[in-house]
């Protein structure tokens, strides 16, 4: 079939413009494609927006994908057209009218002219069906791209990693599929070596790689009180503590929201563990604090060995703790009766207590750590090696007596002494060993009771008098 497509532009002065174009198809296509019969440009175009069927009696508009057209002012998807029938596609109007001689369908198209020339550019992009590469073709080379960017060459740098190879000069580094930048913290403690967090591969970051580093980190709920629970099994650190996010990752969380969450609904959370329920932090909706503490428990009279320690909870304002020391926190912060080692002023709380690694918690207090700086264990000054056990009663009273039984048998030694010799079959005075040993007895029991009598066995030097004098002088006299 002959049809006629005359295109009607305006000149500049304002009068029309025609150019004809002789086509013989069997259909009118009309879209945005290059290809299309008639080309119209134009966001509400589709590439291939509609047909005029010209194979029968009579033409027929049909439009595509879901398209629509306006003929003669009513919007329909399929219309039979006739000469003077108009049709809108967007800002253009195509008119049907009488063919000339030699032409069985005639179009007159009047173009929309604010279409700009971007929508031109686009009309012309190219599709993948336009080239030599076929859909098929061009599915399997981009499945054959993601395998090898983004499963082989990851998975060779990061055995090239693993053993201590640095990435050859063509092939991308890590920075290409990461999901972004570590935090201060985590940049500084692990560097480049992602394997020191991702163990496993195509695993999450697992909790023991976290505690390889944080070691002091306490879980906020125990095994132990975990197994009491409802609660879920222990989640992941990385489930709360997100990486990756850069300067913007919370790795401390504070929310009030993550502590609400499980305590309030605690009697149905927590089981048997009886945790108070809490859903805010304001005085009206959050149970006045308490604090966990022990004391000896035991029968009346009961030797010490006997007693147990007993957990039990009070209110934080009525707390005290039962420390069992015989010199109290206010004796040891006396500011006139003790004084710190250099003697300048009186004892702070830092001198015994010190943070752990955590930052968190204090470091038990131990003889040796804390208090044998002031408290000193040594039987004899002469020889300061030799320590008094702590905590182990029976052994320090051998010592003692054995410091008197050496005192007793040679008081006065002289600087240069020959040794004595045993003669066969003869021991010393039966009477002196008795002797000796009530003597060392007598006075070991009265070191041990009276500490201020320790001057009979450990002599001290001046200097050393003067300041343990200032220093231990209030609680030793009396």
């Amino acid at each position: 079939m002959e049809v006629l497509l005359r295109y009607l532009r305006l000149t500049p002065t304002g009068g029309p413009d025609f150019l004809d174009v002789a086509v013989t198809a069997d259909k009118i296509t009309i879209g945005s494609a290059p290809d299309s019969t008639v080309q119209l440009l134009g966001r509400s175009i589709g590439r291939d927006h509609a047909h005029i069927d010209t194979s029968g009696s009579a033409p027929r508009l049909r439009c595509r994908g879901g398209n629509r057209a306006d003929v003669n002012g009513q919007r329909c998807a399929a219309k039979r057209l006739e000469v003077g029938d108009q049709i809108g596609l967007g800002g253009h109007r195509l008119t049907l009218f009488q063919p000339p001689a030699g032409f069985d369908l005639a179009i007159e198209i009047r173009p929309d002219t604010s279409v700009g020339a971007d929508e031109f550019e686009a009309a012309f992009a190219t599709d993948l069906d336009r080239t030599w590469l076929s859909l098929r073709q061009g599915a399997w080379l981009l499945l054959l791209a993601t395998l090898v960017f983004g499963l082989a060459i990851p998975m060779s740098m990061i055995a090239r990693h693993r053993a201590g190879k640095i990435t050859p000069w063509p092939l991308p580094d890590d920075r290409v599929w990461s999901s972004g930048p570590l935090s201060a913290s985590h940049a500084q403690a692990a560097g480049d070596r992602c394997a020191a967090c991702h163990q496993l591969l195509f695993v999450h970051v697992q909790n023991a790689a976290c505690a390889a580093c944080h070691k002091t980190t306490l879980d906020h709920v125990s095994k132990d009180h975990l197994a009491l629970t409802r609660l879920a099994p222990a989640q992941r650190c990385g489930e709360c503590h997100a990486e990756h996010l850069g300067d913007a990752a919370r790795l401390a969380l504070v929310d009030d929201g993550l502590c609400v969450k499980c305590h309030s609904a605690s009697d149905r959370t927590f089981g048997s563990l009886k945790v108070a329920a809490v859903s805010g932090f304001q005085p009206r909706l959050h149970p006045p604090f308490s604090v966990a503490l022990q004391r000896l428990s035991g029968p009346a009279g009961a030797a010490l060995a006997d007693l147990q320690w007993l957990n039990y909870r009070v209110p934080l304002a009525d707390a005290g703790e039962q420390s069992n020391l015989k010199f109290s926190h206010a004796q040891h912060l006396d500011p006139v009766k003790v004084t710190n080692l250099s003697g300048t002023g009186p004892l702070g709380c830092a001198d015994c207590h010190r943070l752990a690694a955590d930052g968190e918690h204090l470091q038990p207090l131990t003889m040796a750590k804390t208090c044998s700086g002031c408290h000193t264990l040594a039987c004899d000054v002469s020889a300061p090696s030799r320590q008094l056990p702590h905590g182990k009663p029976m052994e320090a009273m051998l010592m003692i007596e054995d410091y008197f039984a050496r005192k007793y048998s040679d008081p006065a030694p002289a600087p240069v002494r020959m040794p004595e010799r045993r003669l066969p079959d003869l021991d010393r005075d039966p009477v002196a060993v008795p002797e000796l040993w009530l003597s060392q007895h007598r006075h070991a029991v009265l070191a041990a009771d009276h500490p201020a009598q320790r001057n009979h066995f450990t002599a001290r030097p001046p200097e050393r008098d003067d300041l343990l004098g200032r220093r231990f002088g209030a609680f030793t006299a009396g």
